[in-house]
C-alpha cells in the first residue's frame, strides 16, 4: 500500500521540463513549430537545448511544412 502512495508520489513530482524532454525530438520540434515566432526569444531561454531547437533550420522547415509560417513586412529606414 505505502510502496504504492510513494510511487504516485514520485510520479507526480517530475517537473513538466522533464516530462517534455522525454518525447522525441521530432515531437518537441511539431510542438515549437505550432508556436508563434514571438514566443521563441523567450523559449530560448528555457534552455540551451531550447536554444538549440529555437535555431535550428528543421523548426523552420517542420514551420514550412505544416504552413506555420507567419507573414512579415520589414522596413528599412535610412536617414
Amino acid at each position: 500500500m505505502f510502496s504504492k502512495i510513494k510511487a504516485e508520489d514520485e510520479k507526480s513530482s517530475e517537473s513538466p521540463s522533464s516530462l517534455i524532454l522525454s518525447l522525441p525530438e521530432d515531437v518537441i520540434i511539431d510542438i515549437l513549430a505550432r508556436l508563434s515566432r514571438f514566443d521563441y526569444p523567450k523559449l530560448s531561454l528555457v534552455s540551451k537545448y531550447f536554444q538549440s531547437l529555437v535555431a535550428s533550420p528543421e523548426l523552420y522547415a517542420r514551420r514550412s511544412l505544416l504552413a506555420c509560417t507567419e507573414d512579415f513586412v520589414y522596413v528599412v529606414l535610412d536617414d
